[in-house]
């Protein structure tokens, strides 16, 4: 009778471990960031630079191809009561074979948000009425779906006072996956 109880358990708790496999676009360290808390000392503010998503209702443009799926999309959140110099002087998302992916471009403002029509784009203190109470947060949209994407290069030139970062980074779908009981 034991046995039959032990066999019985066991086989509840494997039956209630879900096996949940997913793919997401991460970079070549397995992260869906580039830059994050720890860079705080580099930039003197806090820069915030991931891959992020946009849901088909909050999409600021609408494409022909558009599907429930959500659009892909690059957050860059710089997090500081007073804002230094801030300059994009550029930022593509691209295919792997180089071909440019269509972007909107704009930043969130108290007042809602801000298309930003040609770069380079310079923030300042004296902007500061434009950004949020938090910080300044630009979002570049893709045209493209994040699930239907499979490899894509996140190309950005961003300057935060003296310090200037550009780069190139690639993203591809890796497989995750999650077997822990579920109850």
């Amino acid at each position: 009778m034991k046995k039959i109880i032990s066999i019985l358990g066991i086989v509840l708790i494997i039956h209630g471990c879900a096996l949940d496999m997913n793919k997401y676009l991460v970079n070549s360290l397995g992260r869906d960031y580039d830059f994050g808390s720890i860079d705080r000392n580099r930039f003197g503010i806090a820069f915030y630079a991931e891959l992020h998503t946009i849901d088909m209702e909050d999409a600021l443009k609408q494409y022909e191809s558009d599907s429930l799926n959500p659009r892909l999309a690059y957050k860059f959140s710089f997090l500081n009561p007073t804002l230094p110099k801030i300059t994009i002087h550029s930022f593509s998302f691209t295919k792997i074979n180089g071909d440019p992916i269509p972007t909107i471009f704009y930043y969130q403002s108290d007042t809602g948000y801000v298309i930003i029509k040609s770069l380079p784009v310079t923030f300042s203190e004296k902007d500061s009425l434009l950004v949020s109470i938090s910080g300044l947060r630009v979002i570049a949209e893709c045209s493209q779906s994040y699930h239907q994407t499979k490899d894509v290069y996140i190309n950005f030139d961003v300057q935060i006072d003296s310090v200037r970062v550009d780069t190139s980074i690639l993203y591809s779908r890796k497989l995750f996956t999650d077997w822990r009981p579920k109850f």
